[in-house]
């Protein structure tokens, strides 16, 4: 006589009416309460809602697109009229870019009957076998027999799912469904083990970089709302009308910009490709306005911070009042000063490439890929124009305060381009005899080193065959004292000045060509 068997436990794994379930790519199966949780918390990115109930109900803080159906769960309930308004939604919305959650009161049969009609279209495969790929996604379905009948029979006006079917085996159309008799797992066959290819839906990872892309530009556009309307129509009398301009450059175009694609963001929140698509489209216009907008930052930058020196009193009281009619941000912190935020372009079109890489996991990669290279472009482009437009600030500064070049046109310096780097050098130099002496038995090789630090060597090299000869520089015996000169570097040309700190000004006693020798 054999032993009697050991039953193991079985541990349920499938999803709940409790959860939003993931069914196909954009597309979730819900209960309503289940929703309204996902809504509260912001859990996902969804877009679209498709609501099949006996009494409709109302999501006030939704802002999306909604179908509303009413509904009952009966059998004699007319599904099948509704079948293609409700398909074509779900179709279009994906189409769209956009996140779809379709739900009825418990996400068990109504909501269930619509997702299946979907499964069908996509996977080209019978209503019973997508009732299948349903319930592995989420065990506890019960769809109503004879809501389930109606997805077989085609009707004028319907989507005529006539694909064959055999749904007798799940539940008897006399009697009510329940989970005993509804989609059992001992009902599945063997053509269920077949693989199914159709890409899932984006992992937990994934979707939290979709929703970064979304919420920082929310964000993003609420600082550049507050730069536009609040403070820079409020500036401070000590600015002059064409300071003010500086200070505004093209900040309006820049926020009518980012209000279109905050909007596009957002009607593609649910899915990665259509954000890649969206900041792939704005590539070239985002290079367009942030260029010209980061290319005056430097000067508008020197220029607040002298009106900030000249009257800090006055500036800080100004900066308060701007914080009291703005209000906290959105996430409670405080608000951004007009330094902050005159910034605050710049550093968000430098970070799209970073945002967009998030959405890395494997899958959609040449789309993914395409949106990080173009967005690496811009941030490029806008990081060179800051560089260089800082260089020639630089140099035009250094410029005005250097007296004129003795023996040097007045437009000299100006023709080499900016000035490649500016410093300080401790320097010792000496004038050459008008007859260098005779050097017969003796040769030698002399280097001076100077540095920024203040030290200053003479090396030297040399080979004596019958007496040693002296550096001018060592003749005397006497230490030699270093005058600490300023240095200004362009491409082929040094000038070593004095700084005359009181004048804010630069007197030239050292110029020459830099030349490199071959020996």
């Amino acid at each position: 006589m054999l032993p009697p068997r050991r039953m193991t436990p079985q541990t349920n794994t499938y999803a709940t009416f409790s959860e939003v379930t993931p069914i196909l790519p954009n597309v979730y199966l819900s209960s309503l309460s289940a929703l309204q949780t996902c809504l509260a918390q912001s859990l996902l990115p969804v877009t679209h809602i498709l609501s099949i109930l006996d009494v409709p109900v109302d999501f006030p803080e939704f802002t999306g697109s909604r179908l509303v159906i009413a509904l009952s769960d009966q059998a004699e309930s007319d599904l099948l009229s509704w079948m293609d308004e409700c398909v074509e939604y779900v179709q279009r919305a994906r189409r769209d870019g956009g996140t779809v959650v379709v739900h009825c009161m418990m996400g068990l049969s109504r909501s269930v009957c619509i997702v299946a009609a979907c499964v069908v279209l996509d996977l080209g495969v019978g209503v019973d076998k997508a009732l299948r790929v349903v319930k592995k996604k989420r065990g506890t379905i019960q769809p109503n027999p004879g809501l389930v009948k109606q997805l077989e029979r085609p009707a004028p006006g319907a989507l005529g799912l006539d694909i064959p079917s055999s749904l007798s085996s799940y539940a008897p159309s006399s009697e009510p469904h329940s989970p005993d008799t509804d989609l059992s797992d001992t009902d599945q066959d063997e053509d269920d083990d077949d693989p199914i290819a159709w890409p899932a839906p984006p992992n937990e990872k994934t979707l939290c970089a979709m929703l970064e892309i979304r919420d920082s530009e929310d964000k993003f556009l609420g600082l550049l709302e507050r730069l536009v309307h609040v403070y820079l129509p409020r500036l401070p009398p000590v600015f002059t009308a064409s300071a003010s301009a500086l200070l505004a450059r093209n900040a309006a175009m820049v926020l009518e910009l980012h209000r279109r694609m905050a909007h596009e963001l957002k009607a593609n929140q649910g899915s990665r490709v259509g954000l890649c698509q969206v900041l792939s489209s704005y590539a070239q216009e985002l290079t367009s306005l942030h260029q010209e907008f980061s290319a005056g930052h430097s000067a508008a930058k020197a220029l607040l911070n002298r009106a900030q020196v000249r009257d800090p009193q006055l500036w800080a009281q100004w900066e308060k009042d701007r914080a009291e009619e703005s209000g906290p941000e959105p996430d409670g912190s405080r608000p951004r000063s007009l330094e902050d935020l005159l910034i605050a372009p710049i550093q968000r079109v430098c970070r799209y490439h970073l945002l967009v890489a998030g959405l890395r996991d494997g899958t959609e990669e040449h789309q993914v890929s395409d949106a990080i290279t173009a967005m690496q472009a811009v941030a490029a482009s806008v990081d060179e124009i800051v560089r260089v437009r800082a260089d020639e600030d630089r140099t035009k500064v250094v410029l005005d305060r250097m007296d004129p070049v003795p023996n040097l046109p007045s437009g000299f310096l100006a023709s080499l381009g900016p000035c490649l780097l500016i410093g300080t050098l401790d320097v010792i130099y000496y004038e050459a005899p008008t007859k260098p002496p005779l050097v017969t038995t003796t040769s030698y090789s002399s280097q001076l080193t100077v540095t920024s630090s203040g030290a200053s060597t003479l090396s030297s090299t040399t080979n004596t065959t019958t007496s040693a000869s002296v550096h001018p520089l060592l003749a005397s015996g006497k230490p030699q004292k270093a005058k600490h000169l300023a240095a200004f570097l362009w491409t082929g040309y040094l000038v070593l000045c004095k700084v005359h700190t009181k004048r804010a000004r630069y007197e030239p006693k050292r110029w020459f060509h830099l030349k490199v020798r071959r020996l």
